[in-house]
């Protein structure tokens, strides 16, 4: 069931006020924005087309003024909902496409946050002159930070750094 279906338009101003308190009502993350955004688009060139054939092609400035501004209001959100929903679904498909490039760029995003940690303390070779007691806070704020299980994964981490 579309929006069109649930509501009845009759005029050029009921179809601004109907698209403008939708788009106040559109979330970025909800799935079904894309659908809403596309039939808002739909009612504004319908209305519009009718609304120019019926007035032989010549709109009011007030028309053209609510027109302008809910054009720009409608490419506005589905630019960003667009871009929400781009990368969310390219990082999907890189998890079901490709494992390996994507276990890659997770184990990148890590040595990288590892490496900032290690900044925050001197970088790594304040870290490597430093004895085993002095090195627990800063092993465990890498492992809070990147959520790790087990003190041996920010050992190799460290070690991986070292090596860079």
């Amino acid at each position: 069931m579309s929006v069109i279906d649930k509501h009845e338009i009759n005029s050029l101003l009921e179809c601004w006020t109907y698209i403008n308190s939708g788009l106040e009502e559109i979330k970025i993350n909800d799935r079904n924005s894309l659908k809403a955004l596309n039939e808002y688009c739909w009612i504004l060139a319908v209305f519009c087309l009718s609304e120019l054939i019926g007035s032989k092609f010549k709109m009011d400035a007030l028309n053209l003024a609510n027109y302008s501004v809910t054009h720009i209001d409608l490419v506005k959100i589905s630019s960003e909902v667009i871009g929400y929903w781009t990368h969310i679904l390219e990082r999907k498909k890189s998890a079901i496409m490709l494992q390996g490039a994507n276990s890659k760029e997770i184990g990148d995003a890590s040595l990288e946050k590892a490496k900032t940690i290690l900044a925050e303390f001197g970088g790594i070779s304040s870290y490597s002159s430093l004895r085993y007691g002095q090195k627990k806070p800063i092993t465990n704020k890498i492992m809070e930070e990147l959520r790790l299980k087990d003190i041996r994964h920010v050992y190799n981490i460290i070690k991986k750094i070292k090596s860079i």
